[in-house]
């Protein structure tokens, strides 16, 4: 079960992987659950990412700034305004970092070639 809401600022392919993990990488207990990503371009069109609204960052502000935000830009100087704008709104952040997680199949022992 879902303990935590979850927006995503960032409607592409690395939003969708952001919160692809946030729901699914700690397969026993889930970190979050994604109610909406955030793009300022297609935004409040109707249209839906992983069957989440896709939102303005407006409407975030009216409706869902009481949950957590993720930035999910990999553009160092777009994250860095799109950062200053949640924060500037009041916004908070969420993180996905988990103590001493574990990811079996990803890691090897031995040497590195």
């Amino acid at each position: 079960m879902f303990t935590r809401k979850l927006v995503v600022y960032g409607a592409s392919g690395h939003g969708l992987a952001i919160g692809s993990h946030a729901e699914h990488a700690y397969a026993v207990s889930p970190l979050y659950e994604v109610v909406a990503y955030i793009d300022d371009f297609v935004g409040d069109t109707g249209n839906t990412l992983d069957g989440r609204p896709i939102i303005k960052f407006e409407t975030w502000e009216k409706e869902y700034r009481h949950i957590p935000i993720i930035v999910s830009v990999g553009d160092p100087s777009a994250r860095k305004m799109m950062t200053q704008r949640v924060q500037a709104a009041g916004g908070e952040f969420a993180s996905l970092f988990v103590p001493n997680a574990a990811f079996p199949g990803i890691s090897r022992k031995g040497r590195v070639a």
